[in-house]
């Protein structure tokens, strides 16, 4: 009988050893980009101002256990009388068919901004520190998502980080270059 628990023991423990590798070569799929973009103090980011007219971007979509899906994001963005900035998207992920999405975002405070996105369970929140742009927000199903946007040199393009978790672990990143188009 002893060796009987002995080996269940063993057996109890192998497999919690197998579950916590498994955990941790899941989170080491999905990783940050390296490096990433420097926080600068200048441009300073406006979100307003940055997606108002046309903006298109292109990018990478790594989703834990799945081969990296190209994305492209054509937006158009119109800031209304009170200062509201609309923001309508065409997302194209792979080879699925088109969807649409919409922001709406408005100042609140000096680096403070707040809105909705049709496909966010929720508020948005965006701080704006300097050139760069955190936009945090839950997706439907409860995915919180953490969004960093840099703004360029230039004050014309983006590099966007995109990080989806669930239970603490990265399980979905989109990098993402974002320009502005002449209108």
């Amino acid at each position: 009988m002893a060796q009987v628990a002995t080996k269940l023991a063993a057996c109890h423990l192998l497999l919690v050893f197998a579950l916590c590798l498994f955990i941790l070569t899941l989170s080491g799929c999905v990783s940050l980009p390296r490096p990433l973009p420097a926080t600068a103090s200048s441009p300073v980011l406006d979100p307003l101002l940055f997606f108002a007219g046309r903006t298109e971007g292109r990018g990478e979509l790594r989703k834990i256990l799945s081969p990296p899906i190209q994305v492209t994001v054509r937006s158009h963005g119109v800031v209304d009388e009170e200062g509201i900035l609309t923001l309508k998207q065409e997302v194209l992920e792979g080879e699925k068919p088109p969807r649409k999405r919409s922001w709406q975002i408005h100042r609140v405070d000096r680096n403070l901004y707040r809105g909705s996105l049709s496909d966010a369970k929720g508020p948005v929140t965006i701080l704006v520190d300097g050139n760069r742009m955190h936009i945090a927000f839950t997706m439907e199903g409860g995915f919180p998502v953490d969004q960093y946007i840099f703004l360029a040199a230039d004050g014309q393009s983006a590099r966007n980080i995109l990080v989806v978790s669930k239970l603490g672990m990265r399980v979905a990143v989109l990098e993402e270059d974002i320009v502005k188009i002449s209108e």
